[in-house]
């Protein structure tokens, strides 16, 4: 029971920390990298996977990308106010 409490706090400090840092790092410039950069950052996940410090069923940080880029221009569609409001809605 405690080997699992503290696996599950090494899992939520896992994906507190190298997660969120990779996904705000790597968003603005995820577009950009090579495939060579790409698979190099979601090896620090796949080692994260392997060493127990987050779940196997975790997603990809491509996926979480995507992801957040999905979020922050339906964001933007919602909201008149936002200064691309205008350039992007579909009205």
């Amino acid at each position: 029971m405690a080997w699992q409490t503290h696996h599950s706090t090494w899992c939520t400090d896992y994906r507190a920390v190298v997660v969120a840092k990779l996904t705000y790092t790597v968003s603005a410039s995820w577009g950009f990298a090579s495939a060579a950069d790409r698979q190099r950052i979601e090896a620090v996940l796949r080692r994260g996977k392997r060493s127990g410090l987050c779940s196997g069923d975790f997603t990809t940080i491509a996926e979480l990308i995507d992801r957040a880029d999905d979020e922050l221009f339906e964001k933007v569609l919602c909201n008149p106010q936002h200064v691309l409001y205008n350039r992007l809605s579909a009205e």
